[in-house]
């Protein structure tokens, strides 16, 4: 019987993770994005960059015969590697508080959306909830209070897609454990 989600902000997901080389220049670019767009937030680690793939979920403690029902998931997806192309920074959200700045990609990233949809299949054959809403590209690079509108950057960020990860992110402390790692054929 599966474990019920609880209101705890820890969570169990899916993502592709940058290698450390191209976290290390990404957060190099969040850092001329900071300055140059008047941000006071502080970039991320380049440690938890990273592209949202599929939420398994939030809990208390780590549910680990869920995580072996998302690690046989993950097993069975087969596609080709492929590379993400940033090219645009903006933020998401609305309010008076903080809100996510992230990298997008302007006409979306086909492989990256195949490979979103591909956990729908296998989520469910493991008895795992689906697809949270369409995939909307993106990496989260700092928060901050002033709204970004989106611009294009002066320089794309491409990085190559080689594997993806189980992540379990345990809340507050800006600290991800991989839980696995899955490579991509090709």
């Amino acid at each position: 019987m599966p474990q019920t989600p609880s209101i705890s902000p820890d969570r169990i997901f899916f993502a592709i993770l940058p290698s450390p080389a191209d976290a290390a220049m990404i957060r190099a670019r969040a850092e001329a994005l900071r300055l140059g767009l008047g941000l006071r937030g502080r970039p991320r680690p380049p440690e938890i960059l990273h592209i949202s793939l599929q939420l398994v979920g939030r809990y208390q403690s780590l549910p680990f015969a869920l995580v072996d029902r998302a690690m046989r998931a993950a097993w069975t997806i087969e596609l080709p590697r492929f590379e993400v192309t940033f090219d645009r920074v903006t933020s998401f959200g609305a309010g008076s508080g903080t809100r996510p700045v992230v990298l997008r990609c302007a006409e979306g990233n086909a492989a990256l959306v195949d490979l979103h949809e591909a956990f729908d299949p296998v989520m469910e054959v493991v008895g795992l909830p689906g697809s949270r809403p369409p995939l909307r590209p993106h990496m989260t690079i700092l928060y901050d209070r002033k709204v970004v509108p989106e611009a294009v950057l002066d320089a794309s960020i491409t990085i190559p897609v080689r594997d993806f990860a189980l992540v379990h992110s345990l809340y507050g402390e800006s600290r991800y454990l991989i839980l696995g790692r899955w490579p991509l054929r090709g």
